[in-house]
C-alpha cells in the first residue's frame, strides 16, 4: 500500500482535490478575493498593465505579478471563479510539490509522502490555495528561496543560490519587502545559532544576487513610480507595508498570543503534530536543517505576533519549516493524534442548526439576513455530506494504519472544505452578491456601491462601480440597514441581506 501511495497517481489525486475540484464552485469571496478580481477586470478593461485599479481608484495594497497572472488567465480563457482562481491553485501545487521533492532528497519516502499530506490538506492552506489573491503564488517563493537558501547556505550548492536569488525577486514582485524578509531572517537567524558569520556573509552579501533579483522586481516599482509618483509611496510602502505591522488596518487586529489557536486552526487536520513538532527545539543546534526551520518559522510567528495587523493567513508563511518539523514524528502515531481531523466535519453536521439560531440573534440586519437565507439554502446535504465524510474519517482513523491512515485522513478532510464547508460558506456571504450583480447587468443606469465594500459585485457585473453616496435617480447596491428605505422609489433585489434598488 506504501508504494502505490508513493507512485504519482494517489499525489496528484490529493493535490487535485486539495485545489483543483470545485474551483469553479462557491462565489468569489469578499473582501479579498472580490478586490483582487475587480481590479484583475478593470487592469484588463482599462489596458494599463502597471497601476492597478479598482472601482476607479488606484490600488496600491499589492505588487502586481499576481493581477499579470489573472489577467492572462482570465484574459484567456474567461472571466469565471476557475480562472481567476487558477494561478492560486497552480501556485500551490508548485508549493507542495517543491517541499515533497526537498524533502524526498532528504528523508525516507514514508516522511516525505506525510509531509505533502500535512502541507496540502492543511485547513489554511486549501483556503488560500483556491483564492484569487497574492498569497498563494507568495508562499511559493518563499518556499522556493527558503529551501534553496538551504541548499545554498549550508549544502554550499552554488546553482541554489542564484535560484534563490530569482525567487526572491518573484516574492518581492508578488507582495512586497516580505517577499525578503522572510527568506533572509531565516538565513539570519540560523547563522546566529549555529554561530557561522561565514555562512551568513556568502548568502545575504552575494551582490550578484542582489543584481539579479532587481532585475526582476525592480522595472515595475520604477515605472509605477513614474505613473503614480508619491502616491505610490505612500499608499504601498507606508499605508501597506509599514501601516499594517504599526498600527491595525481594517479592523483586523489581535493580541500577541493570537497566532497561538491561529497556527493550530489552520493545520487541522494534523494539529497533534504541530505541538509535537514545536517540542524539537530542543534539539535546535544537533541538526542543521532542523535549526533552519526553527529560524524560519520562529520570525514569521514572533514578527507578525507582534504586528498591528493579524490575520490567520500570515502565519502561513512560516507554513513549510513547521511541516518539515511536523513530519519528524512520522505517520506511526496513536489513533488520539487524528481526532482534531473530526472537528470541523462534527461542525458540518450541525451546521444548518448553528445557522438557524444565530440568524435569530443577529442584531445586523445585513448578517440577520445573511444568516435568514443560509438557514434555509444550507440544509439536508450539508448534513448528509458530513455524516458521510464524518463516518469515514471514523472508521479510517480507527482501522486503518501508518501511512495510508495519514493520507486518507488528509484527503477525506480535504474533500470536507472544498465540497461542504467553502461552498456553504460562500452560499451564506456570497452568492446574494453575486446574484445582485448578475441583475445589475442589465440595468442600463449608473449604479454605485454606498456604505458596503464588496467589490465581487463589480467582478460578476463586469463593470466599474464607484463607492459613494447616491444622487437621485441612481442605482445603488448596499446591505440592508445602511440606508434609509424612504429615499428608494424601487427595489429590484433584495435577498439574503442585500439590496438593489433606485433612489428617488
Amino acid at each position: 500500500m506504501n508504494k502505490f501511495l508513493q507512485s504519482y497517481g494517489p499525489l496528484a489525486l490529493l493535490l487535485a482535490v486539495a485545489f483543483v475540484l470545485n474551483l469553479w464552485g462557491p462565489p468569489l469571496f469578499d473582501l479579498d478575493e472580490g478586490a483582487f478580481s475587480a481590479a484583475t477586470l478593470e487592469m484588463l478593461q482599462r489596458g494599463d498593465y502597471v497601476t492597478t485599479w479598482l472601482n476607479g481608484e488606484p490600488r496600491f495594497d499589492k505588487p502586481i505579478l499576481i493581477y499579470w497572472l489573472q489577467a492572462l488567465s482570465t484574459g484567456l480563457a474567461g472571466t469565471d471563479e476557475f480562472f481567476y482562481r487558477l494561478p492560486s491553485a497552480l501556485a500551490a501545487i508548485g508549493w507542495s510539490l517543491a517541499l515533497y521533492f526537498f524533502a524526498r532528497e532528504r528523508f525516507d519516502a514514508d516522511r516525505s509522502l506525510v509531509a505533502l499530506v500535512f502541507l496540502c490538506s492543511a485547513a489554511g492552506v486549501v483556503v488560500i490555495g483556491r483564492a484569487a489573491t497574492a498569497d498563494a503564488l507568495l508562499n511559493l517563493w518563499l518556499t522556493l528561496a527558503g529551501l534553496d537558501g538551504y541548499r545554498a547556505a549550508v549544502e554550499k550548492n552554488p546553482r541554489a543560490l542564484w535560484r534563490a536569488w530569482v525567487w526572491i525577486g518573484l516574492g518581492i514582485l508578488t507582495k512586497g519587502p516580505v517577499g525578503a524578509v522572510v527568506p533572509f531572517m531565516a538565513l539570519s537567524l540560523y547563522s546566529l545559532v549555529q554561530r557561522d558569520l561565514a555562512c551568513w556573509v556568502r548568502v545575504a552579501l552575494f551582490w550578484r544576487g542582489w543584481i539579479l533579483a532587481a532585475l526582476i522586481f525592480l522595472p515595475w516599482y520604477i515605472l509605477e513610480y513614474l505613473a503614480q509618483g508619491q502616491a505610490f509611496i505612500d499608499g504601498f510602502f507606508l499605508q501597506h507595508n509599514l501601516g499594517r505591522f504599526t498600527e491595525t488596518m481594517e479592523s483586523h487586529g489581535g493580541t500577541p498570543l493570537y497566532y497561538i489557536p491561529g497556527i493550530l486552526l489552520v493545520s487541522l487536520p494534523f494539529a497533534v503534530w504541530v505541538v509535537r513538532g514545536l517540542a524539537s527545539i530542543r534539539l535546535i543546534r544537533q541538526d542543521a536543517l532542523l535549526c533552519w526551520c526553527w529560524g524560519w518559522f520562529l520570525f514569521v510567528f514572533l514578527f507578525f505576533s507582534f504586528s498591528g495587523t493579524q490575520l490567520p493567513h500570515y502565519v502561513l508563511y512560516g507554513m513549510t519549516p513547521l511541516v518539515l518539523l511536523m513530519s519528524s514524528y512520522g505517520a506511526g502515531q496513536p489513533s488520539w493524534w487524528f481526532l482534531p481531523a473530526l472537528i470541523l466535519p462534527a461542525l458540518g453536521v450541525f451546521l444548518p442548526d448553528l445557522i438557524s439560531v444565530a440568524s435569530q440573534t443577529a442584531q445586523d440586519p445585513w448578517i440577520a439576513g445573511a444568516l435568514q437565507r443560509g438557514a434555509v439554502q444550507v440544509g439536508w446535504a450539508t448534513r448528509l455530506a458530513s455524516v458521510v465524510l464524518l463516518a469515514l474519517l471514523l472508521v479510517t482513523i480507527w482501522r486503518v494504519s501508518g501511512v495510508s491512515r495519514v493520507y486518507l485522513v488528509g484527503l477525506l478532510h480535504s474533500l470536507f472544505l472544498v465540497l461542504v464547508l467553502l461552498p456553504a460558506a460562500a452560499e451564506v456571504q456570497q452568492a446574494p452578491v453575486k446574484q445582485a450583480a448578475i441583475l445589475a447587468r442589465d440595468i442600463d443606469q449608473p449604479i454605485v456601491m454606498w456604505r458596503v465594500d464588496m467589490p465581487s459585485f463589480t467582478t460578476y457585473r463586469g463593470q466599474i462601480t464607484p463607492r459613494r453616496e447616491p444622487v437621485s435617480g441612481e442605482w445603488v447596491f448596499t446591505r440592508e440597514g445602511r440606508i434609509d428605505e424612504s429615499r428608494l422609489a424601487e427595489i429590484a433585489y433584495r435577498n439574503g441581506g442585500i439590496l438593489l434598488a433606485r433612489v428617488r
